[in-house]
């Protein structure tokens, strides 16, 4: 796969793989705490009739949709997920260094899709194929995993 252009501003802000896998495990942990969670208490919640939706479930229920709706306005809003907002990076055009929420929803998407396609292999390979700040979906999608705070002003 060919290199992505990147610009000059940008050489100094590129996220590292520890970085990116540290945000990878802080965006799936709430998920799947609440999802283990709301599992154990359905499986234990049954009656004659059934299956039973207690005050539990619904709160379990409210809190995962709490963690879709934030993490989907912080990718659209910000192009930040909540494990970069926490680690203080976002996802940016390689050229002209604006944040792209687009794209980085493409990227949650295709990931996301392709890691449970794979069985888990795909985190391996994007981990792998991962350099300059940018795994291959990145490449694919044109964007950059950036550290705001070190992108050089155009003035530099």
């Amino acid at each position: 796969m060919p290199e992505t252009s990147l610009s000059p501003r940008l050489e100094r802000a590129l996220v590292g793989r520890g970085a990116r896998v540290g945000a990878y495990l802080l965006n799936a942990a709430p998920l799947l705490l609440i999802g283990g969670e709301l599992l154990l208490f359905l499986s234990s919640a049954r009656g004659p009739a059934g299956y039973r939706v207690g005050v539990i479930e619904i709160v379990l229920g409210i809190c995962a949709l709490a963690v879709v709706v934030t993490q989907l306005v912080l990718v659209l809003r910000r192009a930040q997920t909540i494990g970069s907002l926490l680690l203080s990076f976002d996802y940016r055009d390689p050229v002209t260094t604006r944040p792209q929420g687009g794209r980085l929803l493409g990227q949650i998407l295709i990931t996301g899709l392709s890691s449970v396609l794979t069985l888990g292999v795909m985190p391996i390979v994007l981990l792998a194929t991962y350099r300059r700040g940018q795994s291959a979906v990145d490449r694919w999608l044109g964007l950059v995993a950036t550290w705001p705070e070190d992108i050089q002003d155009e003035s530099a």
